[in-house]
């Protein structure tokens, strides 16, 4: 059933439940909030539900874990959805591929389980309220981190010291990552550089620190790269410009990075946007960019 981006009101009794089974409710953009509808609650066989922008200013209640066991798409974007991450224990479905919870008021840590991400290919997190530390390893048990088993993710809209620690990344994994807009802390991790497919990677407006981790030179197909308004310092390495060839727009503004700007950065011959406004080496950037045209 599809429905979506309609005008379309549902005014149901709390207490209705259909006498059908859907399979893949698509209801984006109904007026079907405040509350979550409570008739979802009855259905054992969905396996993509989109309920994104649908009004819901509600937290999510204890009964949505028991959604079918064979759900694989879930999007509650754009809604006013309140409350934790551990709430919805939907997560832990093994079956799930797609989760976009972005733009709502979700707050918190992640569950800190490999196994309720290892499948996923798409999580979306960005403008909610998360605060956490990005670490490296699952041995960490500081309250507020980002499970490094989210490098499992084969799409995503996490301070290691060697790669070889982290197991649960996947060679095959990401292509696209998403953590903007939130309040996430620490240093980069170096185990990002296991997300190899890495092709866009945005951790714009959080309180990130420290220097851009080496392992990211593995990523050699990022195109989209957003690091701004973050805290991030030292030099810009050149080992963007050597290693990631297929940038296209790089965004990097914001930040206390200092020193020269690699000359290496103008022989990106596929980028078509940069951004290193507000930072304390844009003159010697233009300077090189200048020699580099002459």
């Amino acid at each position: 059933m599809s429905t979506s981006h309609n005008s379309f009101t549902f005014e149901f009794s709390s207490e209705w439940l259909p006498p059908f089974q859907l399979v893949e409710p698509s209801l984006a953009s109904c007026k079907l909030g405040p509350k979550f509808p409570n008739w979802i609650r009855n259905q054992r066989h969905i396996g993509h539900l989109d309920i994104s922008n649908s009004q819901i200013s509600d937290t999510i209640p204890i009964w949505f874990s028991n959604l079918s066991s064979v759900i694989h798409c879930l999007n509650l974007s754009s809604n006013k959805i309140r409350g934790t991450l551990l709430r919805l224990s939907v997560v832990q479905n093994l079956s799930l591929r797609f989760l976009d919870l972005s733009h709502n008021q979700l707050f918190g840590t992640l569950p800190d389980n490999r196994k309720h991400f290892q499948v996923l290919v798409f999580l979306n997190l960005g403008y909610n309220n998360f605060s956490a530390t990005l670490v490296s390893s699952l041995r960490n048990r500081i309250s507020g981190t980002i499970p490094p088993c989210l490098g499992n993710l084969s799409s995503m809209i996490n301070k290691g010291t060697e790669v070889t620690e982290h197991p649960y990344f996947s060679e095959n994994s990401t292509s696209y990552r998403n953590l903007g807009y939130n309040n996430f802390s620490g240093r980069i991790p170096m185990s990002m550089g296991h997300l190899i497919s890495l092709q866009i990677l945005i951790l714009r407006n959080n309180k990130l620190n420290g220097e851009l981790p080496t392992s990211l030179r593995n990523c050699s197909s990022l195109g989209f790269v957003d690091f701004g308004l973050n805290k991030l310092s030292g030099n810009v390495p050149s080992w963007i410009g050597e290693g990631l060839t297929q940038l296209y727009a790089l965004i990097l503004k914001s930040n206390r990075f200092q020193g020269n700007m690699p000359n290496e950065i103008c022989h990106l011959a596929n980028l078509h946007f940069l951004d290193v406004s507000i930072t304390e080496f844009l003159e010697l950037f233009l300077h090189a960019w200048a020699t580099f045209l002459l």
